[in-house]
């Protein structure tokens, strides 16, 4: 841009000084009544922008000031509005309207501008002013709308896209791109509106959530398999240029589902579905609130609180209330007075052993660039405490923290951004104590063992983050059904696999409740949100790392002395070096050790081994440890040394329907095996779990060489024709022996029922674990030949009244391990 003026002598003499001149087109030593400044030009001087002008103006007395100015280019002329203003006497600043500059022009334009002061002329001036090219958009514009409601019409504002040098008119293109479809109002507007969805097409409203508040943001995907989160792009455009934006909109807001609230957000209740009617009344508030209850007449009301203190609601079918407590949030400094390294009040340190976990630093990770170059605004909604923009009330969550310090993500990340933001800030920031817990200055709840404390951030709809709908197909998240497990609903032999609390305690080392309380595994029973100290990052917080001991500690093994009689001593059995899979075994075992006793020492003849293996035996099978091998070493596949349970188990990363957090081996979609998971290892290409490998062997001599399962089934079948030998008849399902059977093999001495039990006990081991080889081929295969030989050669055949063959003369065709 420049400027075009004709100096005079002394006009010079003052740029020569530093001084600015005040240039009129009629000079005289007589002080004008006004005097006009150096214009400036104001607006975008951009292709498709717009132009201004602007100067001081200093005057002596109260006038009327006039301003005509024009610009002129090759092609395009433009005159400005006639400004008329009455400055007083002083120093004024003149702002003159704007005009608009041709998407398509570019070049030198003339700038004039002509300004009277009580209809006398007092100065002119010339710009010679400089159209460029606008500069491209600095990237999409990126806008989030929080916690708007269930079936609630939501405004899209697209002129929040800034249109710098794009000048008018303007078009509007709205596209969705995420969540369940919606109709906007119309497509090419520049504030269209829709209607979220009702709340019943995002949550499936089971009794199991109970009459509880819950609000739901990614808290699972909705009847449809999309996210309860809506996603727009606009494209503002003059036709030549344009810019882009995207609208995020949260139907509800993060929630562990607890009954101490944060102010200002919406809370959600519901009522049980066999209620006939639904009618609810806010029967108390605290003193200066003004919140009311919407829906009452619905199964799903909600309120939301405006003040700190008690909001009592009552649902008149059930003639119950539900007191819910409103809170704002104190942050993590609070919460250590009490749960801290230093509390007074005798609480346990809770908040040092969370510090070492991920959770505690997420966002300053996120700050310092370590998660994702791309780390925004965004990601706080799940990584720091309460945010939420469009709250009711301030509520003292990050985000109002943030907007008091006005701090903003650096750009780019690098490290050391989060040391330099605000320590008032820091206090609210990362993944901490009120994210599960509750806003603290009523101070919360604990927090349920519920799979709703993680859900709202551990379900989103990817595959490394999509946890609790991989745990909803499961036979984790059906440990609670009564139907299914009917023995170990009341008694106190499953507490530690079906009681969730009990489980938690067993790996506590804590007394166990006497009677089972049926419940679902969760997340939080597996991993300890507190703890990670100690232990390596790979072991994500579980609850049981690297060792676990197997067999009953309650009870006393036996070993059988050579005259047949039972010594019984203490003791189990301890596995190390296990990793994340002894939390797995934890629950995964027999239960008790093959010689455990669990009859009447005081017996004359003691009842040793009257139990049979609990299900689900893979930590004894995939050791190699647990049978009844009367001295004869079994072996181990590499199985053994190379894989844990995770290694196969959790193996997929791009199913939801298979590994994971299915723990599934086979799909849940369309029932394949993950051979994926083997293919890890193995060189020869797996093709599925019961393949025919090239060393494959004919482990059940038939003459055919099978895949591992089928041949293990062939070895089950044989047994059982043994046991039918020597008069037990046995099952492949619970009991397992038929009552006759059982009362014999119970009753007889240690030395005729020696290996009937044996081989009874191997045999459940085996079909218990389920794998029928693969976890452990050479342990399997050898345990069921050497208990043939054993049953075979130890016990009188019926109707022969002489001992049977070993397994090697009755199958000489077999491959013998």
């Amino acid at each position: 841009m420049r400027r075009t003026f004709c100096l005079g002598t002394a006009a010079a003499i003052l740029i020569a000084a530093g001084l600015t001149p005040i240039i009129s087109a009629h000079a005289n030593t007589r002080v004008p009544p006004a005097q006009m400044g150096i214009v400036s030009v104001t607006g975008s001087p951009y292709s498709g922008g717009t132009v201004g002008y602007s100067f001081p103006l200093s005057a002596t007395t109260t006038g009327t000031l006039t301003v005509k100015a024009s610009i002129k280019g090759r092609g395009f002329k433009a005159n400005f509005p006639v400004l008329s203003s009455t400055p007083v006497a002083g120093l004024s600043a003149i702002q003159g309207t704007s005009v608009s500059v041709p998407s398509s022009f570019t070049g030198v334009a003339k700038l004039c501008v002509n300004t009277f002061f009580n209809r006398k002329r007092i100065g002119s001036q010339t710009l010679l002013v400089t159209i460029t090219a606008p500069p491209p958009p600095t990237g999409p514009t990126n806008v989030k709308l929080y916690d708007v409601g269930f079936a609630t019409v939501v405004t899209l504002d697209g002129t929040v896209v800034p249109t710098t040098g794009m000048g008018t008119p303007l078009t509007y293109s709205w596209t969705q791109v995420q969540g369940p479809p919606v109709a906007l109002s119309a497509t090419d507007a520049a504030k269209p509106t829709f209607t979220t969805g009702s709340l019943t097409n995002f949550v499936d409203l089971t009794d199991e959530l109970g009459v509880v508040p819950f609000n739901t943001l990614e808290i699972g995907e909705d009847n449809n398999g999309n996210l309860d989160t809506y996603g727009f792009q606009v494209v503002v455009s003059n036709g030549a240029r344009s810019a882009t934006g995207n609208v995020i909109v949260c139907v509800a807001s993060l929630s562990p589902g607890l009954t101490t609230v944060p102010v200002g957000v919406k809370t959600h209740l519901q009522a049980p579905a066999s209620e006939p009617s639904n009618s609810w009344t806010l029967v108390k508030v605290p003193g200066g609130s003004t919140a009311a209850l919407a829906g009452a007449n619905t199964r799903t009301p909600w309120l939301q609180p405006d003040v700190e203190g008690p909001y009592v609601v009552r649902d008149n079918v059930l003639g119950t209330n539900l007191t819910l407590r409103a809170a704002t949030w104190t942050g993590v400094q609070f919460c250590a007075v009490c749960h801290g390294p230093n509390s007074n009040v005798g609480q346990a340190d809770l908040v040092t052993p969370w510090s070492q976990t991920g959770h505690a630093t997420m966002l300053q990770r996120g700050a310092d660039g370590i998660l994702d170059p791309g780390y925004n605004e965004s990601c706080y909604f799940c990584h720091t405490v309460g945010y939420n923009k469009q709250a009711l009330a301030p509520n003292g969550s990050f985000g109002d923290v943030l907007a008091s310090t006005g701090w903003t993500l650096p750009q780019p990340l690098q490290g050391g951004d989060y040391a330099a933001m605000p320590t008032v800030l820091q206090n609210k920031a990362n993944i901490q104590c009120e994210s599960c817990h509750g806003p603290g200055s009523q101070h919360p709840d604990a927090p349920s063992l519920s799979v709703a404390t993680c859900a709202p951030c551990h379900q989103e709809n990817t595959s490394d983050n999509f946890r609790v709908g991989q745990w909803a197909s499961s036979p984790h998240a059906q440990t609670d059904d009564a139907a299914k497990f009917s023995h170990a609903a009341g008694t106190s032999c499953s507490v530690r696999c079906h009681d969730p609390q009990g489980f938690i305690d067993l790996t506590k080392g804590l007394p166990l409740p006497a009677t089972t309380t049926l419940g679902k595994m969760t997340c939080a029973v597996c991993h300890d949100p507190h703890n990670a100290q100690e232990l390596p990052e790979e072991a994500h917080q579980v609850r049981v790392y690297d060792t676990v001991t197997l067999g009953d500690a309650t009870l006393t093994n036996g070993v059988i002395n050579p005259d047949g009689s039972l010594a019984l001593t203490e003791g189990t059995l301890t596995l190390t070096n296990e990793g994340t899979s002894a939390l797995c075994m934890s629950c995964h075992n027999a239960r008790s050790l093959p010689y455990q006793n669990v009859g009447s020492v005081a017996r004359p003849i003691p009842n040793y081994m009257v139990s049979l293996p609990h299900e689900s035996t893979a930590a004894e099978v995939l050791n190699g440890v647990g049978a009844a091998a009367q001295g004869v070493s079994m072996g181990n596949s590499f199985h053994t040394y190379l894989a844990g349970c995770a290694t196969c188990h959790m193996f997929h990363s791009n199913s939801n329907t298979v590994g994971n957090h299915t723990f599934s081996m086979t799909d849940r979609g369309d029932g394949s095996d993950n051979v994926a998971a083997c293919n890890q290892c193995h060189t020869e290409p797996v093709t599925a779990f019961d393949f025919v490998a090239l060393n494959g062997h004919d482990y059940d001599g038939d003459g055919t060489i099978d895949g591992v399962q089928t041949e293990v089934q062939g070895l089950l079948t044989i047994l059982s024709n043994k046991f039918a030998d020597v008069g037990v008849t046995v099952y492949d399902s619970y009991p397992f022996v038929n009552s006759t059977s059982y009362t014999t093999v119970t009753n007889l001495y240690p030395s005729e029922a020696a290996p009937i039990r044996r081989a009874l006990w191997n045999r459940v081991l085996i079909l218990r674990e389920g794998s029928f080889g693969v976890h452990n081929t050479q342990f399997t295969v050898r345990l069921l030949q050497s208990s043939y030989t054993d049953l075979s050669t130890n016990c009188i055949s019926s109707g022969t009244g002489m001992n049977g063959n070993p397994f090697s003369v009755d199958y000489p065709h077999a491959y013998v391990r």
